[in-house]
């Protein structure tokens, strides 16, 4: 009689145990797939951030070597633009052939 009462009693606990298996299976199943969707979302909010992070340090760095070299690109831009005015005065007028 025992034995009976003991293969009911591991009966019953196996199957408690597969029911509570499947809906442990299943609430994992969810929160794998909501974890999932909120670290998408995470993750693009990081790449915007890192993106603008990039994008404000090359500024920055731009506007450093802009003014750490002013001088120098001011001599170009001068030199340039007395080059363009020495051109323009020195092409003189063209006069094109007469065409009856």
């Amino acid at each position: 009689m025992p034995s009976i009462i003991d293969s009911l009693t591991s009966l019953m606990s196996s199957i408690i145990n597969a029911i509570l298996s499947f809906f442990t299976s299943i609430f994992a199943l969810f929160e794998g797939v909501i974890s999932g969707i909120l670290n998408l979302f995470s993750g693009a909010i990081n790449a915007v951030g890192t993106t603008i992070s990039g994008l404000a340090k090359t500024f920055g760095g731009l506007v450093n070597f802009v003014l750490s070299n002013i001088v120098i690109i001011g001599i170009a831009a001068a030199g340039f633009y007395l080059y363009q005015n020495y051109q323009a005065k020195n092409r003189g007028a063209t006069t094109g052939k007469k065409v009856n």
